[in-house]
């Protein structure tokens, strides 16, 4: 890999980790990476290359993160009763690597966490991110089977963007076979066991955060044509099937896509992107879970202007199960571009900007004027910051964003800004 695609790996690793706390995830394919990604092969080669320590055959990459170390002016995302406050959060631990021969890896990541908050003395607690995974990589055929389980505090999704206890357990088996000498066959399962804590009181109109407890599990295959290094095209099915805790008869549903997806890599520019139609259905025919098919997507875009000056674009559309009254799911539309300068070797400085939509599928009545309407939230987010390359094991960076939702249901308007930092080791 070449040494300005390694700058832009970090950079995009960076400007992730300083952008705040992750949203609870869901089991999706249009979720747009935050940076270039490598092929499993390099990865295993980088982490290789890179281990700064050994116990006999297995190597080690420690690290201590401390992040989202600032101030919100909005610390439960609320449209009232709005209530500044300061956060840290503290991580250590290490990534670890043991090769079996030269074809089977076992990998895995240890991270204990603790999340601070000043005056949300409820949001207070311990937690962390583990995983395991055992990878073979063999002449035509790559298979893998991997678990996680994570413990941390983090926003619930774009609607309730408050942060609560979140707690997610995960499975993943796959495997990838070439057929011919660049036609490949791939396929895998993944499960997903999702649940959530909120300590404080939940927004009217809002289902409590726990009718979002569930079990996703998705099947994925389909065929990938690798013209070379540097281009790759693939026709994926995709069948998705949720199981919720509370409300079952009239929440589960299952969905399936067919995708194409396109991976474009080189040193100045960079795409990779999945584009499809989805099709969603109850598992119980009903009226409160209608019924949609809607093409959904989601990108990430990386081109080097210069060697000091790069332009990212990324963005998403995917149905986001929700909490709001009567209504099942929202899909989620989000556009945005960052722009990067390098100053000098160690510098990094950024500005980013995004646009984008929540729009429900069932009308509801608006009490406060009676009328029957169909909500949506139009979004704003535009932040920027820096980020510094100390010495080669010591980085830290500075993010202010501010977030506004406005909604054709004004008691749901809500605007946020936060102020950020933290250090890696």
């Amino acid at each position: 890999m070449t040494r300005a695609s390694y700058r832009s790996l970090l950079l995009g690793m960076v400007v992730g980790f300083f952008s705040g706390r992750p949203a609870l995830g869901q089991i999706s394919s249009e979720e747009p990476p935050s940076g270039r990604t490598l092929p499993v092969t390099e990865q295993v080669e980088q982490e290789m290359a890179t281990a700064r320590y050994r116990l006999g055959p297995i190597r080690l990459l420690p690290f201590f993160k401390l992040r989202d170390m600032g101030w919100t002016n909005n610390a439960l995302a609320s449209s009232e009763g709005t209530i500044d406050d300061y956060t840290a959060s503290v991580s250590a631990g290490a990534r670890l690597i043991v090769p079996f021969g030269r074809k089977v890896f076992l990998r895995g990541n240890l991270a204990p966490a603790y999340d601070w908050y000043y005056r949300t003395e409820d949001l207070r607690g311990f937690g962390g991110d583990y995983s395991g995974e055992v990878l073979g990589l063999f002449n035509r055929l790559t298979v893998g089977a991997e678990g996680r389980y994570s413990e941390r505090i983090s926003t619930v999704s774009s609607e309730v963007a408050r942060d609560v206890f979140n707690t997610t357990t995960h499975a993943i088996a796959k495997a990838e076979v070439r057929i011919l000498e660049r036609l490949a066959l791939f396929g895998g399962v993944e499960s997903a066991k999702f649940a959530q804590k909120d300590p404080n009181a939940s927004t009217p109109g809002l289902a409590p955060v726990s009718a979002l407890d569930r079990t996703e599990t998705a099947y994925r295959a389909g065929l990938r044509y690798t013209f070379s290094s540097v281009l790759s095209f693939g026709l994926m099915g995709e069948e998705v099937g949720a199981r919720f805790d509370e409300d079952g008869r009239l929440r589960d549903n299952d969905v399936r896509g067919i995708l194409f997806v396109a991976r474009y890599d080189r040193e100045r520019f960079y795409v990779e992107a999945t584009v499809g139609v989805r099709e969603g259905r109850g598992v119980v025919p009903n009226e409160y879970f209608p019924e949609f098919r809607t093409g959904s997507y989601g990108y990430f875009v990386s081109y080097f202007i210069s060697r000091k000056l790069e332009l990212q674009g990324l963005g998403s559309r995917r149905p986001v199960a929700s909490l709001f009254l009567d209504n099942p799911y929202y899909f989620e539309t989000r556009n945005g571009a960052v722009v990067r300068l390098a100053v000098g070797h160690r510098l990094g400085l950024f500005v980013s900007g995004e646009l984008g939509s929540n729009r429900y599928v069932n009308p509801v009545l608006e009490t406060a004027t009676g009328e029957i309407v169909t909500r949506v939230d139009d979004t704003r987010r535009f932040g920027g910051g820096f980020d510094l390359a100390v010495s080669r094991a010591l980085r830290v960076g500075l993010s202010v964003n501010q977030v506004r939702y406005e909604s054709n249901i004004d008691y749901y308007d809500r605007k946020t800004l936060q102020i950020s930092g933290g250090l890696t080791i």
